[in-house]
């Protein structure tokens, strides 16, 4: 189509259209709210340069609607499940994983790329500087999207003797490698010292989960149950929106929320012991 005779019905069509069938992948049924919201928005802003580039005297994307992007429902593991999967996942690499995802909040691509020179063991404490991603079926090390999202974490001795013991297995390979070990300086790695795959990972946790009866969760929830656990304990908001990295307070608080009402059912009855001198 021209880009003069592009109309608001156009797009207003295009974009009912892939809501019923609009996958490319052989599957049925159409593209998530979330993902026509981006088409709308990456078009949305070509249009604009085209009215700059005085191609179009109008967007026509400004009359056509957004989609709304439906928020999917936070679910969180509880303790009970977080020490089951622990428990269950002991014995591999991926335990150290799942327990620094647990234990900051942190992403999937953050926690491997991860370096040693980012753990501050006297200050204790986690620089999240740099994150791994694929492309084009090979690893890329990048800057964190956003501002917020490089942020420094606490951790405590126990986090410590963790990232301990992983040093010492990667030693212990590194030796037996010899000169052929890959140097990245990750805390996690093959045992040749490679960066892994993100998918590697994820399928690994997903094989863990199933095995734990937690086949309900992604890894991603690892990061949704730090935050749970975190408000369970009695931490502010601000100390999760910092950890999580969020760039404000209203994020956390508009994803989180509703974790809320047990914790101010527990409050309000801490309050009235207070008003009795309990």
């Amino acid at each position: 189509m021209q880009l003069d005779e592009l109309q608001p019905i156009h797009i207003q069509s295009y974009q009912s259209h892939k809501l019923k069938a609009g996958r490319r992948d052989g599957k049925k049924g159409g593209l998530s709210k979330k993902t026509l919201l981006q088409h709308h928005r990456v078009l949305s802003k070509a249009l604009k340069q085209a009215i700059l580039w005085q191609l179009l005297s109008y967007n026509p994307a400004s009359a056509v609607k957004a989609p709304t992007s439906e928020k999917p429902e936070i679910e969180a593991m509880t303790l009970k499940e977080v020490h089951n999967l622990l428990e269950l996942a002991k014995d591999s690499w991926m335990y150290y994983i799942i327990y620094v995802a647990v234990n900051t909040g942190m992403r999937r691509g953050g926690i491997l790329g991860l370096r040693w020179q980012d753990i501050n063991i006297n200050n204790k404490f986690i620089s999240v500087r740099q994150t791994i991603a694929k492309a084009n079926n090979e690893i890329i090390f990048k800057e964190p999207k956003t501002k917020s999202s490089k942020r420094t974490i606490r951790i405590d001795n126990e986090d410590i003797e963790k990232f301990n013991e992983v040093k010492e297995k990667q030693k212990e390979y590194a030796s037996i490698f010899g000169p052929d070990y890959n140097e990245h300086n990750l805390v996690f790695c093959y045992k040749d010292g490679s960066p892994p795959f993100p998918d590697t990972v994820t399928k690994r946790f997903t094989s863990l989960a199933k095995k734990a009866n937690l086949d309900n969760y992604r890894f991603h929830n690892l990061r949704h149950t730090h935050a749970s656990l975190m408000l369970e304990s009695g931490a502010q908001m601000k100390v999760i929106q910092e950890r999580l990295g969020h760039s404000n307070i209203t994020t956390t608080m508009d994803t989180y929320a509703h974790l809320q009402p047990n914790i101010q059912k527990e409050a309000v009855s801490k309050y009235k012991k207070h008003l009795k001198n309990e």
